[in-house]
């Protein structure tokens, strides 16, 4: 190996390591930036959430990865219901009612509220009131889809990080990768 080989060869072995190591600065960036988003647009966020931002180091590549739960807050969705979205409201959390899932059904409801309960269609769907002592108050929202809002703005800070730095920026699923 010539000498003019040996000093290409370590330049090119340092722009390696220094290009190695902006993109994992790049990616905790994005991962600090994240979970700042998380704290600011969430109201008392659980652990779950601070855990939900990873950052993971290969060869030539940074790539931070969104949980399942913080990747339906990253841009909006749609929500489809099987075959309704049962939304319980806040007069009905107040008067005990809960979530309609596995351990609470349709049946459950019925069995135990029957008659005091009607059916009132509202533009997008329907209404379940409950008559009480109180009066008539509304307890559950049925609509065939919601569409949830984006919280984080992870993708476009991704998009700026790597613009700033001059990386290729690789979007997947719940993942970006900075090259």
């Amino acid at each position: 190996m010539s000498e003019v080989d040996r000093f290409f060869d370590r330049e090119t072995k340092a722009i390696a390591v220094d290009s190695k190591a902006i993109a994992l600065r790049s990616a905790e960036e994005l991962k600090d930036d994240v979970q700042r988003q998380i704290r600011r647009n969430f109201n008392n966020p659980s652990a779950a959430f601070a855990r939900g931002v990873k950052v993971y180091e290969f060869d030539y590549t940074a790539i931070v990865r969104l949980s399942p739960i913080l990747s339906t807050s990253a841009e909006p969705s749609k929500l489809q219901g099987n075959p309704n979205v049962w939304i319980l409201l806040p007069d009905g959390a107040r008067l005990g009612f809960k979530r309609i899932g596995k351990g609470f059904n349709w049946d459950t409801l019925k069995r135990r509220y029957g008659t005091r309960l009607s059916f009132v269609p509202v533009s997008d769907g329907h209404v379940v009131l409950c008559r009480s002592a109180e009066g008539v108050k509304p307890i559950y929202k049925i609509q065939a889809a919601v569409t949830t809002k984006q919280r984080i703005e992870f993708y476009e800070k991704a998009e700026e990080i790597a613009r700033r730095e001059g990386f290729d920026y690789e979007r997947n699923d719940r993942e970006v990768g900075f090259n």
